[in-house]
């Protein structure tokens, strides 16, 4: 608002410049040739508690009646837009639910309570647990429900509410605006595991484990009974993230833009709360990082890095390799295994045409441990795994040992060491 009338029509986005984001419009009030102009700003997220400080920019408005520039430089505006519930994460089987605030707020002249929010079921909040943030206002707060949380609580949804004695520094109230219990559906869906049909599986999804870029068979438990849908992408820019996620469609307060790039898979075949997934070979490119999420009825569901906290939301993930062959068909993988930690040798092999295979192990000395295959295969790849056992299946002494693949246009030695190391 200024003191006099100015002239409306010389007025473009680039007239202004702020100290946060970026003017994308700016909107007449209606009324031309008067003293009210709407600038619009970006700033990609909810804060309601900005005050931009605004420039005009030199030429950027005229005084119609004095026919000269207005320039002002970094005129602080007031804040009068009301604080309100960002988001909220609560964990199916569980009873804590974080909500988080668009500002610091409080109840007034005391900290918040659990009677500042009602829930809509019948399990009302019996208790409320403020982070330790310096002065009188939290900008989040852990809310402990009387009952657990239902994947249909969530999906229904039952909501939070605050009630009017929220405020935030300017003594400006909270609306009263229900808010889901939880924007997503936390711990009703996890991945199981995850094969190339030829290293082997994998049961970790932090992204520190690879499968080769070969069509890929994903598992998912989903407890939630709401149908399962899920959603990948490769090497998805930081830009498309909020909270450490993103997500193909936009949801208020959590992920602001969607990633319309990730593609979509629903189950090939599923069995009780067991569904399997085929992401095809054609999807992926060897030396990338694939991320998943999930979709449950119309709610999402994402990975949770700690399990107990609902607020530790991020996606689940695993690299994309492709295997270096090594000479005459056969190759080893993790050569080097301490069998009494469980871990296993894999060895991949390539059949040009119908025979039968054989994969023993040996010591040094020509003995047999134990025989991994004996039988007739098919065209193709395959793999095996040694788990360093004998065939009496205790495990064997530290030291060298040779696998030994015999095959159609195969005939193939592998050093494997077998290690002993306290952890």
């Amino acid at each position: 608002t200024f003191n006099e009338n100015v002239d409306e029509t010389t007025i473009i986005p680039g007239s202004f410049s702020t100290d946060i984001g970026t003017v994308f419009s700016v909107v007449d009030d209606g009324a031309a040739g008067d003293a009210v102009i709407w600038v619009n700003l970006t700033d990609g997220i909810l804060a309601t508690a900005a005050e931009p400080a605004l420039t005009i920019e030199a030429g950027g408005i005229q005084d119609p009646y004095a026919n000269g520039n207005l320039q002002i430089a970094g005129f602080p505006s007031i804040d009068s837009v009301p604080p309100i519930i960002l988001n909220t994460f609560g964990l199916v089987g569980g009873k804590n639910v974080v909500v988080k605030f668009s500002e610091p707020v409080s109840a007034g002249s005391t900290p918040l309570g659990v009677g500042d929010f009602i829930y809509s079921d019948g399990g009302n909040p019996i208790q409320l647990v403020l982070p330790t943030e310096p002065g009188l206002r939290s900008s989040e707060a852990y809310i402990v429900l009387s009952n657990t949380l239902t994947s249909g609580d969530i999906q229904l949804p039952h909501t939070i509410t605050p009630m009017a004695s929220v405020v935030d520094h300017r003594n400006l109230p909270m609306a009263a605006v229900p808010h889901s219990i939880s924007d997503m559906i936390l711990g009703a869906a996890y991945p199981v595991w995850a094969s190339d049909g030829n290293v082997g599986a994998i049961t970790v999804f932090n992204g520190s484990k690879k499968l080769e870029d070969k069509d890929i068979t994903l598992q998912v438990r989903d407890t939630s009974g709401l149908g399962v849908t899920l959603y990948y992408d490769l090497d998805v820019p930081e830009s498309l993230k909020t909270n450490g996620i993103w997500l193909p469609a936009a949801v208020a307060g959590v992920v602001a833009t969607p990633n319309t790039g990730a593609r979509s898979l629903t189950p090939y075949q599923s069995q009780g709360q067991l569904h399997d997934f085929r992401i095809p070979a054609s999807d992926l490119t060897s030396g990338s990082q694939l991320e998943f999420v999930l979709k449950l009825g119309t709610e999402f569901c994402t990975r949770l890095i700690n399990p107990k906290d609902p607020s530790t939301v991020g996606m689940w993930s695993f690299g994309i390799k492709d295997i270096k062959r090594q000479r005459g068909g056969v190759t080893i993988l993790n050569n080097v295994i301490n069998a009494g930690q469980g871990e296993k040798t894999k060895v991949v092999y390539s059949l040009s045409r119908t025979g039968r295979v054989t994969i023993l192990v040996a010591d040094m000395r020509g003995n047999i441990v134990t025989v991994l295959l004996r039988e007739n295969q098919s065209p193709g790849d395959y793999y095996a795994e040694w788990d360093g056992r004998n065939r009496g299946n205790r495990v064997v002494a530290p030291g060298m040992y040779l696998i030994k693949v015999v095959g159609p246009d195969i005939n193939q030695t592998r050093k494997v060491f077998v290690v002993k190391m306290a952890r």
